[in-house]
């Protein structure tokens, strides 16, 4: 849930501002005011420089805000000319289309804050009276006056799940979103709605068009683990269209997080290794002969639209699908594998993904981590070259139907 914090603050008053309004153009909006004044100097006792790597660290919330300026802010003087220019610089400034949007998911900021009864009343009654110069000036005081840094907190046992369908990265960024400190798992994201709750009828007529995740939205299938930067930008003021990529990538997680249960629950012969092995230790030099061009079936099983997929795997048959049958062959001979009962379990494995709803190149994926994690392999190319193997051998993939 987002708090209100000087870096929250100015997320969600860009939404609402004419341009330029970018990162430094806003801080500089607000703090030049106060950081203009001869008394307020940092620690070595120079002025306070707005600089892009000072607007960074206080966006990202790796920094406090300056103690100087909490300070200054706490002075009657500068409160009443904060007021004033409110009302004379940043309100003729606020985009007359964005504004109202802009104003409402401040509130909420301030009501899902650790905010005192008092000071939220006190705040929300100015909203509601209509003096937005007051409102925006008063939040804008008191929020330089909270903890602008992440506070660290233990990653709560209820987002286990969730953290794990995201494989412990941001979905939006690739982050990782847990970092551990003196062996203990600290947040570094937040779970957030991806469909927006407690819509205004204006808001809800916005979204209409966009498909719900489900039709209760305080369940998990709503709900997305993001890093701090990620959430922050997308809740402050989220589109219909970044609310239906966030679905997809949800829609996404849920898939391959279910085909990695399925492959986990699926016992393949861990002999599989030596199988890999061989294709691991293979060199240029082997004379083993290559499969004739013309018997190649990956075309009549990959879709044409994956052309990198149909090339790769066609490769990987043409050089090895000879050497891994004479493979399995002598193994098979030797009493060291069932070659039949890995081809079953192979397909099996195969139709329980398809029935998931993913890609051909996320089945691929999914196979050959399979592959992978059985034979407890690192030669992840080894495990691509017997995926292969078993499309051409008619395991993986059905022929498409013309």
């Amino acid at each position: 849930m987002k708090r209100l914090t000087f870096a929250t603050y100015v997320k969600n008053l860009q939404t609402g501002l004419q341009a330029p309004n970018g990162n430094k153009d806003v801080v500089e909006l607000l703090l030049l005011p106060i950081t203009s004044k001869d008394t307020v100097r940092n620690q070595n006792g120079s002025h306070i420089d707005i600089n892009d790597t000072f607007v960074s660290n206080l966006l990202k919330q790796k920094k406090p805000v300056p103690d100087a300026i909490k300070s200054a802010s706490a002075d009657p003087k500068v409160i009443s000319e904060t007021h004033s220019y409110f009302d004379s610089d940043i309100l003729p400034y606020l985009n007359p289309h964005t504004k109202e949007d802009m104003l409402e998911n401040l509130t909420r900021i301030i009501k899902n804050s650790d905010v005192s009864v008092k000071k939220q009343d006190e705040l929300l009654s100015k909203y509601s009276s209509g003096d937005t110069a007051e409102f925006l000036a008063d939040s804008f005081l008191y929020a330089l006056n909270l903890p602008n840094t992440v506070i660290d907190a233990p990653v709560d046992e209820n987002d286990f799940y969730l953290l794990s369908e995201a494989h412990h990265t941001c979905p939006q960024c690739g982050n990782q979103l847990v970092k551990t400190k003196n062996d203990i798992s600290l947040k570094e994201y937040e779970i957030v709605n991806i469909y927006p709750t407690n819509l205004t009828k204006k808001e809800a007529a916005i979204f209409e068009n966009v498909r719900k995740p489900s039709s209760n939205l305080k369940s998990n299938a709503n709900k997305i683990p993001l890093c701090l930067t990620c959430a922050n930008e997308y809740t402050a003021h989220r589109t219909p269209e970044e609310c239906q990529n966030l679905i997809y990538k949800k829609d996404s997680l849920v898939r391959n997080y279910k085909a990695m249960e399925i492959t986990e629950g699926i016992y393949l012969e861990e002999q599989i290794e030596k199988v890999l092995r061989q294709i691991s230790s293979a060199d240029l030099s082997s004379a083993f002969e290559q499969l004739s061009y013309n018997a190649l079936k990956v075309r009549s099983k990959i879709t044409t639209d994956n052309v990198p997929l149909i090339l790769k795997t066609e490769a990987y048959v043409l050089g090895y699908h000879n050497f891994i049958e004479t493979t399995f062959a002598e193994l098979q001979r030797e009493g060291i594998l069932d070659f039949e009962e890995i081809a079953m379990t192979v397909r099996l494995c195969y139709k329980k993904l398809a029935k998931q709803g993913l890609s051909q190149e996320e089945v691929c994926n999914h196979l050959t981590d399979w592959f992978k994690q059985t034979a407890n392999t690192t030669f992840i190319s080894a495990c691509e070259v017997i995926v292969a193997f078993f499309i051409q051998n008619c395991e993986v993939f059905d022929e498409i139907t013309q």
